[in-house]
């Protein structure tokens, strides 16, 4: 977290917008703790959880998501679904899109493939019904620019 705003933000915009960091293991920790936020992020969770974990996960963030926040996730898609349930690690799991837009759905959610770089995985928004994904749509992201132009040159080698 503190690299990301390190070389992201800047020490400034976080001092502005004064934003409150929530970390949690466990869908049953957010939904306990009755928090309200924004963002919510899932860098390689979803591709160690059964489904039923995801399910529990998203039902927990939508839960406590704002009606115009969102939650970003990477997952590995595939043409089937895993049957595996709980948590799956150090080995991956992976998912048809549509059932993980059912899944959004079940929560109350939408569900939409990014096109963000990610070495491995496949990043996803699981947004609130007022969520306004314009502002980061066909605008680069400094991070992501980066991480293309690596993968560009380690595949050029």
């Amino acid at each position: 977290m503190a690299e990301g705003i390190r070389q992201e933000l800047g020490e400034t915009v976080v001092q502005t917008k004064r934003p409150t960091f929530f970390f949690s293991d466990s869908p049953e920790t957010v939904v306990h703790a009755k928090v309200s936020f924004d963002f919510a992020l899932a860098q390689s969770i979803f591709s160690h959880c059964g489904l039923d974990l995801i399910r529990g996960w998203l039902a927990a963030v939508s839960r406590s998501l704002a009606d115009d926040g969102g939650l970003v996730a990477t997952f590995l898609p595939s043409d089937e679904d895993s049957p595996r349930s709980g948590w799956v690690y150090p080995d991956c799991v992976s998912y048809r899109p549509a059932t993980l837009e059912r899944a959004a759905a079940d929560a109350n959610l939408r569900f939409e493939i990014l096109d963000w770089k990610h070495p491995r995985q496949t990043w996803a928004l699981f947004a609130a019904p007022k969520f306004d994904s314009t502002w980061f749509k066909n605008q680069p992201l400094t991070w992501n620019t980066g991480l293309e132009r690596t993968m560009g040159q380690s595949i050029s080698r």
